[in-house]
């Protein structure tokens, strides 16, 4: 499916109340991954009559991962997984000093509306990071979605 029609898909299914609070999404997170990623959370966050505006101070925001209610979570550098331990104490920084990704997940947004995670190279989930995630998908919190991106969706 190529780009276009993934975020007319999306659009669609959130403008008719029918957006699914998880997505598997295939391609690259530094490609068209990542940027049906960041389509995605600028629907969710613009406040324009037609969003996502993308030239509002949210929609800015969001482009540039600063949106208080995204959270965005790639595997640490040297070890390439994502561990149990990056799920409870790494964030928004590098030095993992951020919010705490799945207490984070059950609070309420910050700004009222939507909250979105975005797990990059979801498929280097370590089996104990993989199980704590998966307990969140089997019950996820109103109002919140999570997009998994991955280049490796069998993994």
């Amino acid at each position: 499916m190529r780009l276009q029609e993934a975020q007319h898909m999306l659009e669609h299914a959130y403008r008719q109340g029918r957006l699914a609070h998880a997505y598997l999404v295939t391609g690259s997170p530094r490609g068209a991954a990542g940027e049906l990623a960041l389509y995605l959370l600028r629907l969710l966050a613009c406040r324009a009559p037609e969003p996502p505006c993308g030239e509002c101070n949210i929609c800015r925001q969001v482009t540039a991962r600063t949106w208080c209610d995204n959270f965005w979570l790639a595997p640490r550098k040297k070890s390439r997984v994502i561990s149990i331990d990056q799920l409870r104490h790494a964030g928004r920084s590098s030095s993992g000093d951020g919010p705490l990704l799945l207490p984070w997940l059950n609070n309420t947004s910050f700004a009222g509306g939507w909250k979105a995670a975005v797990i990059e190279w979801a498929d280097r989930f370590n089996e104990a990071a993989g199980n704590a995630f998966l307990k969140m998908l089997e019950e996820p919190p109103r109002d919140t979605v999570m997009l998994l991106l991955t280049e490796a969706p069998q993994a």
